[in-house]
C-alpha cells in the first residue's frame, strides 16, 4: 500500500527542498484513521529521506514530522 500517490510525491518533494524559515506550505494531502480519530495534514517530504513527512496533526494539534513507514505499518486503516 502506497500513502503517497505518485503525482503528490513529487510536489511534496518540491516543497521540502524549498523550504525555508517561516515559509509554509499549504496542505497537498490528508491521511486519517477513522478508528483512532487522528488526522494528518501533509505539506512537505524531506528531499534527503522522503519517508519523513512534516504534517500538521489534528491529534496533537502542532506541526510535526511524520514517517510514512511507521504509518503504514501502524493497526489502523488509512484512507
Amino acid at each position: 500500500m502506497e500513502l503517497v500517490p505518485l503525482n503528490l510525491r513529487e510536489r511534496l518533494l518540491q516543497n521540502g527542498a524549498e523550504v525555508r524559515e517561516n515559509d509554509d506550505h499549504i496542505p497537498l494531502l490528508k491521511l486519517f484513521t477513522p478508528d483512532a480519530n487522528a488526522t494528518w495534514l501533509i505539506s512537505e517530504l524531506d528531499p534527503e529521506d522522503p519517508d519523513q513527512a512534516f504534517a500538521l496533526c489534528r491529534v496533537q494539534h502542532n506541526a510535526n514530522y511524520v514517517e510514512l513507514k511507521i504509518m503504514l505499518n501502524a493497526p489502523a486503516i488509512f484512507i
